[in-house]
């Protein structure tokens, strides 16, 4: 459907029937030269999860002097290993499955006195949230691994701070994924993440740079705020409504090659050192301005006014089709 009007849309759940890690495993495009997306590599066997179900083993990281996941240990050594848990404690549950409750004891018990939970090193790498993850106004002191991680409910990271690096490539969010507010202090990255309902960006800030390659959005894409440092979206599909308001990049090279929009995106504002919108493909009727270096490239466009503010760099638009 059109989700021109997706900015004032509620918050969605997940549609459980969506195999996405199989899906986003083979990105879609007619550019023989998109970027091909490469798995980070597995944990060592011998440091999983000792726990045989039914159906499949766990794949769990084990739990320093327990034979079993955080998601499997009994009742008694849970609390246990709960109870040692303390504010800027580090964390590791990769390829474990966390609930909404685990989850929700987790953060009670890296809580300060101002109710704020803080994470040192926090390594969430493959893990499954079988319900909502509500991480906002959480502290990550240090690296944030998410990478191949699964939320099959809302993820929710408003007004979370990453003080450190922020990984979610190869991410599935099968419901909304919120992110107004987030700081990101150092280098973030999206790659090849899927966001399969709304997508939210709002006030965020971006300090060290973003990477958003081959990320898909399957539906609406939001995003205001601060980009500083190098950002790409090389490859990213917004595939229904998409809104930059109010978006400012700031210093750095800003990578829009290959993108592809939908018609509903009306706007595009950047403020850089240097753009790169070769292979860019937008709708009709799109405003562009830019400002800096810029190079179009081979870019495709349709009945759009473009407006260039070169006061410090060169427009270079070899290959450009205008019709």
């Amino acid at each position: 459907p059109d989700r021109s009007d997706c900015d004032d849309s509620p918050v969605h759940g997940a549609d459980l029937s969506y195999n996405s890690l199989m899906t986003i495993s083979h990105a879609s495009s007619d550019d023989e030269n998109e970027p091909v997306p490469h798995w980070p590599n597995p944990e060592p066997i011998g440091s999983r999860c000792r726990w045989d179900g039914p159906t499949a083993p766990c794949f769990g990281a084990r739990i320093a002097g327990f034979d079993h996941c955080l998601s499997h240990l009994d009742p008694n050594d849970l609390e246990e290993v709960l109870s040692e848990l303390e504010p800027g404690a580090d964390f590791d549950i990769s390829s474990g499955i966390i609930s909404t409750l685990l989850l929700d004891r987790i953060l009670d018990k890296l809580r300060e006195r101002d109710d704020i939970p803080r994470f040192g090193l926090a390594n969430f790498h493959q893990t499954r949230f079988d319900g909502n993850a509500r991480f906002g106004r959480a502290t990550f002191q240090g690296h944030a691994q998410f990478a191949q991680a699964i939320f099959n409910g809302v993820a929710e990271f408003d007004g979370t701070w990453f003080q450190g690096d922020a990984q979610f490539d190869y991410a599935v969010f099968e419901a909304d994924a919120l992110f107004n507010g987030t700081r990101f202090d150092g280098a973030t990255a999206f790659k090849w993440a899927k966001f399969n309902r709304d997508a939210k960006f709002e006030s965020v800030w971006f300090a060290g740079g973003a990477q958003f390659v081959g990320t898909r959005f399957a539906d609406c894409a939001l995003f205001e705020g601060l980009f500083q440092g190098d950002t790409t979206f090389e490859g990213t599909w917004f595939e229904h409504g998409a809104r930059f308001s109010e978006v400012k990049f700031e210093g750095g090279v800003v990578n829009l090659r290959g993108v592809r929009l939908h018609p509903t995106v009306k706007m595009l504002r950047c403020q850089s050192a240097e753009i790169d919108i070769s292979g860019l493909q937008w709708p009709e009727e799109l405003d562009i301005q830019l400002s800096g270096g810029i190079d179009m490239d081979a870019s495709k466009v349709r009945s759009t006014e473009l407006t260039f503010c070169l006061s410090d760099g060169n427009l270079t638009v070899m290959g450009a089709s205008f019709a």
